[in-house]
């Protein structure tokens, strides 16, 4: 329970609000009310009613960066002074690392400037790996806050794991790169790799919205070339890639820019072996999750390293994953409430 005499309302951005197209943090506050927690999405209109012990916020930068100067100044302006505001009331504030930075870097001298400000407004922070803890760290204001690392939690396993699989394995082999289509996300050289492959030992399909223009004419234009991919570039709701991960035998992460990945739990939840860089965050979880579970090559992805993981698709067995502890909800909010009541208490 949370120290006597503190409210425990918790204010999130975001909390509920982005549950059919993240449900990283429905999943980790569904939970986390279990322990007395009152949690609502961050809005216009809470601080009238009372004041949170908490702000908890996930993705600073993907409320503020924009391609537009303007609009990112105003976003950038707009979340500092309510963090400042609920900071002078008395909500601490918890920041969830899941970068560091920002992918896409649109406007430098803004986000060295609004990091720069928003660090300083911080009480703790929780990092998802203790590769991304030991990054931040390293930035001298951060190192000096109290700070955790919590996992990232698995996504409920569908019921139906081991009967789909079974299916799999009387029809032909096929890989899935999902998730928005982003720059950072190299989908152009996963399909100029693809496309060395001779012949194709397995189907690719790239699932995924793009709302860079440029981005999405060249891996449209490239998919064009491949008769053996599959390209859906726009939203996939939760059932539609639902039956296309039922249907594949194995993901595929093609880029290592990134500071963790919410991807490789979603597809270990359904059985799928993952190819991924051997960055720190990866090399962490192939030793939680094992190699049989995690194929990793040295970036940049590789023809080499692409049809080796198609060839050990053929004789992965018919399994699902079972999670070490740490990274079931229950755990995973236990764990946050515990840090929590630490920073309430300090």
């Amino acid at each position: 329970m949370a120290p006597q005499g503190k409210s425990k309302l918790l204010v999130a951005y975001p909390a509920f609000k982005n549950r059919h197209t993240n449900r990283y943090q429905s999943l980790l506050y569904d939970e986390l009310a279990k322990f007395g927690w009152r949690i609502h999405d961050l809005g216009p209109g809470l601080l009238k009613f009372e004041i949170p012990a908490c702000l908890h916020l996930h993705w600073p930068d993907g409320f503020v960066f924009h391609p537009s100067l303007l609009k990112s100044t105003f976003r950038a302006v707009l979340l500092l002074s309510i963090v400042t505001v609920y900071r002078l009331l008395g909500t601490r504030i918890v920041w969830t690392i899941h970068n560091l930075r920002s992918h896409e870097n649109y406007h430098q001298n803004l986000e060295d400037w609004f990091w720069k400000h928003f660090f300083s407004r911080l009480d703790g922070w929780i990092s998802l790996s203790s590769a991304s803890a030991s990054q931040a760290a390293a930035i001298p204001i951060l190192g000096k806050l109290p700070n955790t690392v919590i996992v990232h939690g698995f996504h409920p396993r569908p019921e139906d794991c081991h009967d789909q699989q079974a299916k799999e394995e009387r029809t032909g082999k096929s890989l899935i790169c999902f998730g928005k289509i982003r720059r950072y996300k190299e989908i152009p050289h996963l399909l100029e790799v693809y496309s060395q492959l001779d012949p194709p030992r397995c189907e690719l399909t790239v699932a995924g919205q793009c709302d860079d223009p440029e981005l999405s004419r060249i891996v449209e234009g490239l998919a064009a070339t491949l008769p053996e991919v599959r390209l859906i570039q726009r939203y996939v709701s939760k059932q539609e890639l639902d039956g296309l991960l039922n249907s594949s035998s194995g993901v595929v992460i093609p880029y290592a820019g990134s500071l963790n990945s919410g991807v490789v739990f979603h597809a270990l939840s359904y059985g799928k072996r993952v190819l991924a860089p051997a960055t720190p965050t990866f090399l962490e979880l192939r030793d939680d999750f094992g190699s049989n579970w995690l194929t990793l090559f040295e970036p940049p992805l590789t023809k080499e390293a692409l049809e080796e993981f198609a060839i050990q698709l053929d004789t992965t067995p018919a399994t699902c994953v079972d999670p070490p502890d740490k990274y079931t909800w229950p755990v995973i909010a236990a764990e946050h409430d515990k840090f929590l009541r630490e920073i309430l208490n300090d």
